[in-house]
């Protein structure tokens, strides 16, 4: 049975921990990083349903961008991506 919760899972207070995490490597140097996160409503005006994805550029084993988006699609558009399919 799953857990459901009715309020945010806080580490301590104002600090959520995701509830769950994707990883999505499209290619050498491109990371996209997806996470649900309980109470996660909006960033700056922009609805965010609970979940929020960043594209994460790597050169030399370090991050040298990394940019927010509010939809799946849109991070993995940004990444080169297409999306996986799980089995």
């Amino acid at each position: 049975m799953p857990v459901r919760r009715t309020r945010p899972y806080e580490l301590d207070e104002g600090l959520r921990g995701a509830e769950a995490v994707e990883l999505i490597t499209p290619s050498a140097g491109t990371v996209v990083l997806g996470a649900k996160v309980a109470g996660l409503t909006e960033v700056g005006g922009t609805g965010l349903g609970g979940q929020l994805f960043n594209v994460f550029r790597i050169r030399d084993g370090r991050i040298t961008a990394v940019a927010d988006y509010a939809l799946r699609e849109e991070a993995l558009e940004a990444a080169g991506a297409t999306p996986p399919a799980w089995r």
